[in-house]
Parts: C-alpha cells; structure tokens; sequence
C-alpha cells in the first residue's frame, strides 16, 4: 500500500521488516528513556473473526481434518443423472425438426435411448426416434419435436456446440417393446496437497527491553502498558502470520516444481480461487435480489434438500453493502431486513480446513537473548545478543463438492 499523502500527516515513521535493531526504534522515534501517556492506535476490523473469515468458519468452528500425510483424498458420489452436452453442429444451416421431419444432434456420451424425451429448454421437447449411432468422439441421435404444428422447429441455437440436453421422461407406443434410459452414478476421486508456512522474526537484547515512547495496541485492542518493544512484535508478528495463511488458503495455487533454497520443491496445493474455477462463476452489472435467487437455484434446483440448503458468502464491505441493497429493494414494500456478520452456521459443511498431524511447529533460536530474557548461563545456539522466533504450519483447503459453490463477480463498466 502508497504512503499516506493526506494533508493532515505531520509526520510517518519508517518501516522495517524481520530483524529489529535498536536503531529502527530511534529512527522510528519509539525509543526514549520516558514514557509519555499515548497510544499508538491502529485500524483494524470489529475482530479477528472478521480479519480471516475463511479460517473463522472452517477451524474456527471445528471443521477440520488432520492427516498424517501431505496429500489426502477423497471420494465424491456424482450425480446419477446429469446432461449430455453438443460436442459438434451437425444441423448449421438447416431449420431443424420442422415439417415433422427427423434432425440430428451430436452428444458426448451414449445414454439416451429411443424413447427418451430430452431437451435443451423445457420450450423444446425432443424424443429420441432411433438408437444413437458413434461418430469420432461422440454419439449422433435422431430426434423429433413433440408436437404436432408442422411449422414449428427447433432454434438452431440449440444445437451449437456446448449446449446441454438433460433427459425428462420416456414415452411410447402401444404395444411397444422399447423401454427407458437408466443412468448410474460412480464415485469419484479427489486429490489436494498441504501448503508448508513458515514465518520469523528476530529481536536484540536491547531491542528487547527498550523502553518506548509510547503504548501499543494489538488487533484485540490490548494496550502493552510496559512500553516493550518485545510484546508488541509478538503480537504483530502472530496478527500477521495468521493473515498471511488465511491468504493461502484463499489464494495459494497447485504448484509441485518450483524449487526451495535446498533444492526440494515448495510445494503448495490449491486455494479456494483456484477450487472455485470449475463451479459456478457469473458476471453482474447491478446486484439484484432476483438475480441472486436465479442463480442459487442454478445451483440448488433438484440436487440438495431444501431443508440443507445453508448458504455462507463470503464478500468485502462493497458487496455486503450491495447485497444488503438488493434485499431492502425487494423488501421494502413488505418488510424491513438487517444485514450482520455471520459467526457460525448449522448443516452440513462443504468446506473444511485440512491440516498435517503435527505439522503446527514453533522454536527459538537463541543466543545471549532469550524469548524470556537475558541468557545467564544457558546452552546457546549462536554467539548473537538476539534470538528469533520461527512458526511453521502446514495446512490447506478442502471443498468436498465445487458444483455447490461459486462466484459472482462485479463486471467492470
């Protein structure tokens, strides 16, 4: 982030990163021999809750794993039905199904039997007449509209690659011997990997125990009244540390080559962004209530219970605040709503926290300062007056079923 520019700064203090030295403090003016009565305050959100939303609703609220391994998997029961799509236009050009007349379309899969009323738009019911017929990498199927207007025909659009036809029903002659499709449903395998976090920080013996100019505040808005610069490092040190993974676990990608300082590779696996690229991603221009109800029930209609459907989004303050607007536009003549952040939901979760057995590490390495004070005759580790302090982790992000998730995501003018 720039640099405040605003008019009412009077003066910044530099920055600095990882080792903190007593100069750091003197050039920050927070080393002084006095204390004075103020307090350094910072912005932050209502609480930590807020600050790593994703880590509050998955851990936070015991929805975890812990495996033994760096790689897990699971198993996933697809749907038994779900809808062939149109690998090919075999029909460009053509006025398909008018005048009665059989037309083609080419599909991925060989599931329809003749009998089998299917369609693209419940506007257009399709039935098919003969058996499908393989084609290069896919199935041609001969159909008719049901109808009986022997001018209507189906919209050649329908028959472009990409377009889905989902099966409806079976219907037949009298004493006819041809009878429905039946699809089944196999279980299938997912596979996601940890990602490896590590974070220090050191800190001199002088350093440590200087007394500074002023009090500070950490993220629970707890005020250091010894004035130490040992227990505010600490707690910027953790504050930042768990935002750091909370970003991994929303933003980390798939990665098995890039290599580490030893040679071995940094492993990480996949964040929720990258999770989300195979579910339900739409663009929006204005945020509606109606638009949010079509498209959860995209996602909903006919695969989960009513009585399950326990949605969770996640969203900054723009969002809320859109959503928030679209729910008051299509109240307000009816009722008046409130929007608040959501701690907890009941249901079952799609999504959980996965983390390695013992993987959650912390360690000192100290010299002739300790993490709890001057080294009087202790083993050490270097010859420094300093010691540091290192947190290793190993985590990541499970989302059991991404057809169940997705993203709605603001269009830029």
């Amino acid at each position: 982030m720039a640099r405040a520019k605003s008019s009412l700064v009077t003066m910044t203090r530099p920055m600095h990163a990882n080792f903190t030295e007593v100069n750091h403090l003197g050039a920050a003016f927070m080393a002084e021999p006095h204390k004075f009565d103020k307090v350094l305050t910072r912005v932050f959100t209502a609480s930590r809750l807020a600050d790593n939303p994703l880590t509050a609703m998955t851990k936070g609220a015991g929805r975890t794993s812990e495996i033994e391994s760096f790689d897990w998997e699971w198993e996933l029961m697809g749907s038994s039905s779900r809808p062939l799509v149109a690998i090919e236009d075999i029909e460009s050009g053509n006025t398909p199904g008018k005048y009665g007349v059989e037309f083609k379309i080419k599909l991925d899969e060989d599931w329809f039997k003749p009998g089998d009323v299917i369609t693209p738009d419940k506007d257009y019911l399709c039935r098919v007449q003969r058996e499908a017929v393989a084609d290069g990498d896919g199935y041609i199927y001969y159909l008719r509209l049901m109808n009986d207007d022997q001018d209507s025909f189906l919209d050649p659009d329908y028959t472009k690659v990409g377009v889905q036809w989902s099966k409806l029903f079976s219907v037949y002659e009298e004493g006819g011997d041809q009878s429905g499709s039946t699809t089944y449903a196999k279980p299938m395998k997912l596979r996601s990997n940890l990602s490896t976090y590590r974070k220090e920080y050191s800190v001199t013996g002088d350093a440590a125990n200087q007394a500074l100019v002023t009090a500070l505040m950490d993220a629970e808005g707890k005020v250091y009244k010894d004035y130490k610069w040992l227990k505010y490092a600490e707690a910027e040190y953790w504050i930042q540390f768990y935002k750091e993974k909370e970003r991994g676990l929303w933003y980390n990608k798939s990665s098995n080559t890039v290599p580490g300082a030893n040679g071995r590779a940094a492993r990480t696996g996949p964040g929720v962004q990258e999770l989300l690229k195979d579910s339900h991603v739409h663009f929006y221009s204005t945020l509606t209530e109606n638009l949010i109800r079509e498209y959860l029930l995209d996602i909903f209609f006919g695969r989960v219970d009513m009585s399950n459907r326990n949605i969770v989004a996640y969203t900054g303050e723009y969002g809320m605040l859109a959503f928030h607007q679209a729910m008051m536009n299509a109240s307000s003549p009816f009722l008046t709503t409130d929007s608040k952040f959501i701690g907890g939901e009941n249901g079952m979760s799609n999504i959980k926290y996965v983390h390695k057995k013992n993987g959650y590490k912390l360690g000192y390495v100290s010299g002739l300062q300790t993490p709890y004070g001057a080294n009087k005759g202790g083993l050490m580790s270097n010859a420094k007056d300093a010691y540091t302090m290192i947190v290793h982790d190993q985590c990541g992000i499970q989302i059991d079923d991404v057809t169940r998730c997705g993203e709605l995501i603001l269009q830029e003018n």
